[in-house]
């Protein structure tokens, strides 16, 4: 576990931004900002509110309403900021909070970094049921196959991103099992996880998403119906749904994706 003190630094760093963010988002307007692209590539942008009998109205917002289209797009993107943030302040919450009920197995990768080294990426190699879990074929996602163009250090698997490549060579140096865009059935919700993977030592199963465009507003409003997707089919964010994120101008952050498969997946 990390140094309480770094932990308590970080949650209060978390909880600064997400007051900023609350107070900035207190002082929009109420509108939602609709956008609608044409085929020309031309971005429509509208303000959509609801009156106070329930109905949903929404206007055109021209040029010289520019900066209210702005000003919405900055509201839009401090929630999901928000949710983000407080996704995170939970981890670390249950980080701190963490009671260790440590076997003697446990006991010994903890106090003995040299063996864990050793032993942790073979841990699989001591339970035939992560064997028998990672060996099992699968069905995975047939959506645009002509995107899986970036080799993984799996023999055979290519992926969409070199941060998916970059995940798939993390979970396999800890000796993380996993599936790539395998095919999952809850009732009558059918998803396709980046990475399903298994924690070698519980066989809890746990479904990682990376969110790889998260400065566009587009890309945001999809990723939010696929979390609601997953809550249908009883899988809650740092609950059994793991998620990283990127933007163009912050990339994939490594020492943040090995706290979460330390936590959830060893």
């Amino acid at each position: 576990m990390q140094n309480k003190n770094e932990l308590l630094k970080q949650l209060n760093k978390l909880n600064r931004e997400i007051e900023s963010l609350e107070n900035f988002i207190s002082n929009c307007p109420e509108e939602t900002l609709i956008t609608r692209t044409l085929s020309s590539g031309v971005h429509k942008y509208y303000a959509k509110q609801e009156d106070e009998n329930g109905k949903i109205k929404e206007h055109y917002l021209n040029h010289n309403q520019r900066s209210l289209a702005e000003t919405l797009a900055k509201k839009e993107y401090a929630l999901a900021c928000i949710k983000d943030k407080k996704n995170e302040r939970w981890f670390i919450e249950q980080t701190i909070a963490h009671e260790e009920r440590e076997s003697k197995a446990e006991q010994l990768l903890r106090t003995k970094p040299g063996i864990a080294a050793l032993i942790l990426p073979t841990l699989k190699d001591f339970d035939d049921i992560v064997t028998k879990w990672e060996s099992t074929e699968y069905i995975r996602s047939n959506l645009n196959p002509e995107h899986l163009i970036v080799p993984t250090v799996i023999p055979g698997l290519f992926v969409r991103s070199k941060s998916e490549s970059l995940i798939t060579s993390c979970l396999t140096q800890k000796g993380i099992p996993l599936r790539y865009e395998e095919e999952n059935h809850f009732g009558d919700i059918v998803l396709h996880p980046d990475f399903t993977c298994m924690n070698p030592r519980t066989h809890n199963i746990f479904y990682l998403e990376h969110y790889g465009r998260m400065d566009d507003p587009a890309y945001i409003r999809k990723q939010r119906w696929r979390e609601d997707q997953y809550r249908k089919a009883g899988i809650y964010p740092w609950k059994n749904l793991l998620i990283t994120t990127e933007t163009d101008s912050q990339p994939l952050d490594v020492r943040w994706l090995e706290k979460i498969i330390d936590y959830y997946l060893l």
